[in-house]
């Protein structure tokens, strides 16, 4: 995710370099001073020397701001760019990828990139300063005395212990944590989605329980990364104890040998301190880096979803309704069960057929493999003699579209019709919505098309939207429409109109209706049963007693 600023990672850790070596001019400056003193020397070199710690000091504060000031921008450029990747990848991601998990909650680790910006402005701006600070002011230790080397090493060794020994669990116990936390998470939006369910006998007592549950689990899994990040705070306070002291000790005895000036102790004191304090620091950190791993982790379930691809043939510009071959095609799910096996269709343009189905048969599944949302397993499905799998998907949504149910998203009426694409006027928009029988339903509200939709569709009614749905797709004018269960979910005394307008034969598509109700079946004059995962064809005898009005939502079977 950093990995495309690098280039100013680099100048953010030379600014901290840069500021790690000021600052050791006040070691140093007191180490002069204190020797000028002993010599009972004059006040001039005292003045020059204050003057060149201010200078110094003043440096490290305008590079420490400079330093601020580029990690602010990579902050913001780290938002933008997954903002970015995120409102291009999620219109692209295969359908089979939000299969296992609700895409909404999915979308929950988003969030974590607020975790990303402060944790890594953190450990850039502090971070990196403390260990370059702590690590230039042990080599100008060493160069003090031998003892001192020794010393380096030692503490060193010391370091490496708390932070790679006593930390290799961290990683992994934050990750843990951060699971258990979006699985509160989880559970939570599955209450407010469904609070009307919730309200039912035993509901609310059931949500208690299973937040309980994940709470339990969530307090475990953050007492395991305490617990790694605990230990190392005392380690490092314990070593930080035993370092000042035992630098102490040395240093009076090398004083005394005269190996050692009493300028030269004060400012090894003074720089050991500040090492010290800046591990510290560091070991305070360490937790932010294990966040920061968590959210990178969480980030990446996001940028990595898979996507259609982006290239491919370009789909032919044809003219009037599609043609649509399946060729034994079949669809193998992740759990093993193959729901479409040896499936064969085959439409001529312009063709009105329709495709019932008793719930579970795989009805959606079909209309999926026919519109190129799944991939079958095994077989090709083909669009005017080219394999749907070869095509430009963005191309093929042009001429192929699958319209299933409520489906609409927060914003204006007009826009969840057109999408705000400026090759569509109003006065198609108006022919599309008098086709669904829904023009005079918007131009009543106050705001007409620029009526702002609801999450739950409001001021629409469920069956408005339905209708939204269809004369979002109208207004497309795809040579192959697939109606999957739309019509069913409409009171029957609302269809008429529709599938009129959907089975016309001057309409410019082919068209394939996906129901269980015997009466809209038979408004096709082409009807296929689909059974056993592969489709059969029905005579115009054929017994559909079993297919009354459907009361299920689309998109179900």
């Amino acid at each position: 995710m950093l990995r495309a600023e690098r280039d100013d990672l680099g100048v953010v850790v030379l600014y901290a370099a840069a500021v790690g070596v000021l600052t050791l001019a006040t070691p140093l400056a007191v180490q002069v001073l204190i020797n000028t003193v002993a010599f009972g020397a004059f006040r001039q070199p005292i003045v020059v020397l204050a003057l060149l710690l201010l200078a110094a000091l003043g440096l490290a504060a305008a590079l420490r701001a400079l330093q601020l000031t580029t990690v602010e921008l990579l902050q913001r450029r780290v938002f933008v760019r997954l903002v970015a990747d995120l409102s291009w990848r999620l219109p692209r991601v295969r359908i089979e990828s939000f299969e296992r998990d609700r895409g909404s909650e999915l979308l929950n680790r988003f969030f974590d990139v607020l975790t990303v910006q402060k944790a890594s402005a953190s450990l850039l701006v502090e971070g990196v300063s403390a260990l370059l600070q702590a690590a230039v002011g042990l080599v100008l230790l060493a160069l003090y005395h031998p003892y001192l080397l020794a010393f380096d090493l030692l503490l060193l060794g010391g370091i490496v212990a708390i932070v790679f020994v006593q930390g290799r669990d961290g990683p992994k116990t934050a990750l843990k944590e951060s699971k258990a936390k979006y699985a509160v998470a989880g559970w939570l939006e599955e209450v407010a989605l469904a609070t009307r369910l919730f309200r039912m006998p035993g509901g609310a007592e059931l949500a208690m329980r299973r937040a309980d549950e994940l709470s339990c689990a969530y307090l475990k899994a953050r007492d395991e990364h305490w617990r790694v990040v605990f230990k190392q705070i005392l380690a490092s306070l314990a070593l930080q104890a035993v370092a000042g002291t035992a630098l102490l000790g040395m240093g009076g005895f090398l004083v005394l040998d005269g190996q050692l000036t009493l300028g030269q102790l004060v400012a090894a004191e003074l720089i050991v301190a500040a090492s010290l304090s800046g591990f510290s620091k560091l070991t305070s950190k360490l937790e932010t880096f294990y966040d920061l791993v968590a959210a990178v982790d969480k980030l990446g379930t996001l940028v990595e979803l898979r996507t259609e691809p982006v290239d491919g043939l370009p789909v032919p510009a044809g003219e009037g309704p599609a043609a649509l071959d399946a060729q034994g095609v079949s669809l193998r799910m992740r759990s093993g069960m193959t729901p479409i096996s040896n499936l064969s269709l085959r439409l001529t343009p312009g063709e009105h057929v329709a495709i019932l189905g008793l719930d579970g048969a795989g009805k959606s599944l079909v209309a999926d493999l026919l519109a190129g949302v799944r991939q079958p397993t095994e077989g090709v499905v083909y669009l005017d003699d080219q394999p749907l799998h070869t095509l430009r998907p963005d191309e093929l949504r042009e001429q192929v579209v699958l319209v299933r149910g409520v489906e609409l998203f927060m914003g204006t009426l007009a826009e969840n019709l057109g999408f705000g694409r400026a090759d569509i006027s109003l006065a198609e928009m108006e022919r599309a919505l008098r086709q669904v029988d829904l023009w005079d339903a918007v131009r009543a509200l106050p705001d007409g098309l620029q009526t702002e939709l609801q999450p739950g569709g409001a001021p629409l009614s469920t069956n408005q939207i339905l209708r939204l749905s269809l004369a979002r797709a109208v207004l497309t004018r795809p040579r192959l429409l697939l109606a999957d269960r739309v019509l069913d979910a409409l009171p029957v005394n609302q269809r008429a109109p529709l599938i009129a307008g959907l089975t016309d034969p001057s309409a410019p598509w082919t068209l394939a209706l996906f129901t269980q109700d015997a009466e809209l079946a038979r408004r096709c004059p082409r009807r296929l049963l689909l059974t056993d995962g592969a489709l059969v064809e029905l005579d115009s005898r054929a017994d559909l007693s079993l297919f009354s009005p459907a009361s299920t939502p689309p998109g179900d079977a």
